[in-house]
């Protein structure tokens, strides 16, 4: 009877005033979304990282093409191979993906 008095007189402690809202301070529970949004930013600029390389791959790509086909006037299948290459490298980029869906 007594424990039951003891949790009424808890609750009712506030004296009628709006209830304040439940905080819990969990300094490992901080860490973790600390740890996760460190993360996360990490993984974006990878992702920008590998979609910069793959765009870069290409303008290199286009650019040797361009440069041959401006100065011997011929067009080399095995340069426009590597933009085709370059081309799917760079569809296979999750950046693209995401922004499709």
């Amino acid at each position: 009877m007594l424990t039951a008095t003891a949790i009424l007189l808890c609750l009712f402690q506030g004296g009628g005033a709006p209830s304040q809202p439940f905080k819990i301070y969990c300094p490992p529970c901080l860490e973790d979304t600390v740890a996760a949004g460190e993360e996360r930013r990490r993984e974006a600029q990878y992702e920008e990282q590998e979609l910069l390389r793959r765009v870069n791959g290409l303008a290199t790509a286009l650019t040797d093409f361009s440069s041959t086909y401006s100065s011997r006037h011929v067009i080399d299948v095995k340069q426009i191979k590597a933009i085709r290459k370059a081309l799917r490298e760079l569809e296979k980029s999750d950046w693209l993906r995401r922004k499709d869906e």
